[in-house]
């Protein structure tokens, strides 16, 4: 579980980023605003191994 802010900041990491795509099978997201294009971009692009869910 994490906020968007924290996600986009792990996805400044490319350490996390990697830990993250390895290791958790699903993210849950919630407590603050996501836009469209955020949420895309965190699914597509940096997590594409991890199902989201908000």
């Amino acid at each position: 579980m994490a906020t968007p802010p924290l996600l986009v900041r792990m996805a400044e990491r490319p350490d996390l980023v990697d830990l993250v795509n390895r290791k958790v099978d699903e993210i849950m997201w919630g407590g603050a605003h996501l836009d469209v294009d955020t949420r895309r971009i965190l699914q597509e692009e940096v997590f594409p191994d991890v199902l989201p869910r908000g």
